[in-house]
């Protein structure tokens, strides 16, 4: 009885909210295997004073079993009928056969929830795995998105400062807030050495005095049109008396 008890006892935890006629029925079907007991014992009991059984040697709980003084009294067929019809009369079959359909339909009901519970539970690993699966992509997404603005940002401006400053130009102001702020500075740089690059020239190539091209001067200009296809001419003139103006 202690055992069917717990077994009730844990169903009742273990049951769904809304499951409550499997634990009312396995209530019932308990109820009735108690009475069903309560019957055999009694049946066994009258059986065992029928044989002249000593009673010390049964079991306590037989030894326990009160008879009604009727049944004391009444002989020793009357006795062996009376335990016959407990266990084996039509109120007992019906009994175990009522409790047996209860512990069927219990049984039905207990492999429903069980089977409602797995649909669930597969469609919660389903349902996870289809998060799981977003936010796989989601990162792959993240991923890719940062290498592209990676290469917007940082590579493709590296790139090209590296060209310009293989070509000698002035580095377009692209990318983010520090490589423009970088271009702004090495065109600034870049202009100033354009600057004092031009006047060192001008001084190199120019007579201080008149402002005219020295001879430094048309020794570069011809360099530059030495490749050049057509006729040109080169007038040297010779001022005589030229110290005189000069100082």
């Amino acid at each position: 009885t202690r055992r069917r008890d717990q077994a009730l006892l844990s169903m009742q935890n273990h049951a769904r909210a809304d499951d409550t006629t499997s634990v009312q029925l396995l209530s019932e079907a308990l109820d009735m295997s108690n009475d069903l007991m309560d019957q055999e014992i009694h049946a066994m009991k009258l059986a065992a004073i029928a044989a002249d059984r000593d009673i010390s040697v049964l079991p306590s709980r037989l030894q326990k079993y009160t008879l009604s003084p009727e049944e004391m009294q009444s002989s020793r067929d009357q006795q062996l009928a009376t335990a016959f019809q407990l266990v084996f009369g039509t109120e007992y079959q019906h009994t175990k056969k009522v409790m047996a359909d209860k512990l069927s339909n219990v049984t039905t009901n207990v492999m429903s929830s069980c089977s409602m519970r797995q649909k669930e539970s597969e469609q919660n690993v389903r349902r996870a795995l289809i998060r799981q699966s977003l936010y796989t992509a989601l990162i792959v997404f993240l991923v890719i998105l940062a290498y592209v603005m990676i290469a917007m940002m940082i590579l493709r401006p590296i790139r090209l400062y590296i060209n310009c400053m293989k070509n000698n130009h002035a580095l377009d102001i692209i990318g983010a807030y520090e490589f423009k702020y970088l271009a702004i500075t090495y065109n600034n740089v870049f202009k100033m050495a354009q600057a004092n690059q031009n006047m060192l020239r001008y001084k190199a190539e120019t007579d201080a005095l008149t402002g005219l091209l020295n001879r430094e001067a048309f020794e570069q200009l011809k360099i530059r049109l030495h490749n050049i296809e057509l006729p040109l001419t080169l007038m040297l003139i010779d001022v005589d008396v030229f110290k005189s103006i000069n100082d």
